[in-house]
C-alpha cells in the first residue's frame, strides 16, 4: 500500500516539475521516468525506485522515516498537533527527484503542497457546557444506584483518555492510560466488567488494522487481565429484559449511524457507545439509572461533530525556492 502511495506521490511531484520546467530540457526525462518508474518494498526495508532511461535501467533506494504515509496526523482534519506531514511528503518527493535528475531541486511547502486548514477553536462555553453535562450525568447515576455510578464515571475516564490519544504525538501516552483505566475500572466495577471488555477489545480491533505493534502490545497487556475478570467474575450477570435490550440497540444503532461523522483517528467514536450499551445487559447494573443519566453521557461523549468548525488558514513562513511548482491536488 505504501509503495504504491509513494508512487503516486512521485509521479505528482513529477508532473508538477514538467509543468513548470521553462526550456523543457527535463520534461522528456521527467515523462520517461513516469513512465517506466516502479517501486517495491520488503517489509520494513528501504523503498526501491527503478525506472529505465536511455534504453537503461536505474535505481535508487529510499530510507522509510523520509515518508509518513497511512499514519495518524497524514490528514488536515486529523490531525490536532497541526503537523505538516503532506508538505514533508512533498518535500521529501522533490529530494527523490533531485537524485533522479542530477539537479538541484528545492520547494518551499506553500509552493508545493495545499496549505493546512486549521479548525477554530471552540469556544470555551462549549468545554464548560460538558463538563457540566459528565457532572449531571455522573450525579444522576449515583443517586439512583452506585454501582451504576462507578460504571458511568470509568466510561467517561476511558473517554478522555482515548480523547487524549486522538493527538498522535499523544497517542502511545493516551493508550497507555486507557488500559491502566479499563483494568482498574473492571476490578473497581466487576459487575460492568462486560462493558469494559468491550471497549478495549474495539480498540484492540482497530491497533490491528493499523498493524502498529506498539499499540496492539499496550491494548493487549490491558485486555487479558480485563478478559480474566470478566471471565471469572461472579458478580457479573447478564439480563435481557425489554427495557435492557431496547437501550442496548439504541445504543448499538447510534455508534454505527454516528461512525462516518467521526473525527477521531480511533474507534473512540463507536467503542465508548458501544461499552455503554453494553452496560444495559449488565443485569447487576440499574437500567433506571442508565436511562437517567444516558442523555447527559452521550453530550459528553463528543465523538462526532453536528456542525463543521469554522476553517482559516494557516500561515506559512516560507524561504525563497530555485525552483517555483504550482499546487497539485493529490498527496
Amino acid at each position: 500500500m505504501r509503495e504504491q502511495t509513494l508512487r503516486h506521490l512521485i509521479l505528482l511531484t513529477g508532473k508538477s516539475l514538467s509543468e513548470n520546467d521553462e526550456n523543457g530540457e527535463l520534461s522528456l526525462r521527467i515523462e520517461e521516468v513516469c513512465r517506466t518508474l516502479t517501486i517495491s518494498r520488503e517489509k520494513r526495508s528501504p523503498y526501491l525506485l527503478k525506472w529505465r532511461e536511455n534504453d537503461s535501467e536505474r535505481e535508487i533506494s529510499i530510507d522509510d522515516d523520509q515518508f509518513s504515509f497511512h499514519v495518524r496526523g497524514d490528514v488536515p482534519n486529523r490531525n490536532p498537533n497541526n503537523e505538516d506531514m503532506r508538505s514533508k511528503n512533498w518535500n521529501a518527493a522533490c529530494l527523490v527527484w533531485s537524485r533522479i535528475l542530477g539537479v538541484s531541486i528545492q520547494s518551499a511547502p506553500a509552493k508545493l503542497a495545499p496549505q493546512f486548514l486549521l479548525e477554530a477553536s471552540r469556544p470555551k462555553v462549549i468545554k464548560t457546557i460538558r463538563v457540566a453535562f459528565v457532572l449531571i450525568a455522573c450525579v444522576t447515576a449515583f443517586l439512583l444506584d452506585q454501582q451504576t455510578g462507578i460504571a458511568i464515571l470509568a466510561i467517561l475516564a476511558c473517554n478522555e483518555t482515548l480523547k487524549f490519544g486522538d493527538s498522535a504525538i499523544h497517542r502511545t501516552t493516551g493508550l497507555v492510560l486507557f488500559g491502566i483505566t479499563t483494568v482498574v475500572a473492571t476490578a473497581v466495577s466487576t459487575s460492568s466488567a462486560l462493558s469494559f471488555l468491550g471497549i478495549v477489545l474495539l480498540e484492540l480491533f482497530t491497533a490491528f488494522l493499523v498493524f502498529t505493534y506498539r499499540e496492539v502490545l499496550i491494548l493487549l497487556l490491558a485486555t487479558i487481565p480485563t478478559l480474566l475478570i470478566s471471565v471469572f467474575s461472579s458478580e457479573m450477570t447478564l439480563s435481557w429484559g425489554a427495557s435492557r435490550l431496547f437501550g442496548f440497540l439504541v445504543l448499538v444503532s447510534l455508534a454505527v449511524l454516528t461512525l462516518p461523522l467521526g473525527r477521531s483517528g480511533n474507534l473512540r467514536r463507536i467503542s465508548v457507545p458501544f461499552g455503554l450499551a453494553l452496560c444495559f445487559l449488565c443485569g447487576n447494573l440499574n437500567s433506571g439509572a442508565l436511562w437517567a443519566s444516558m442523555l447527559f453521557v452521550l453530550m459528553c461523549l463528543n465523538p462526532f461533530e453536528i456542525r463543521r468548525p469554522k476553517l482559516f488558514i494557516k500561515n506559512e513562513n516560507s524561504t525563497v525556492t530555485k525552483v517555483s511548482i504550482r499546487q497539485s491536488r493529490g498527496l
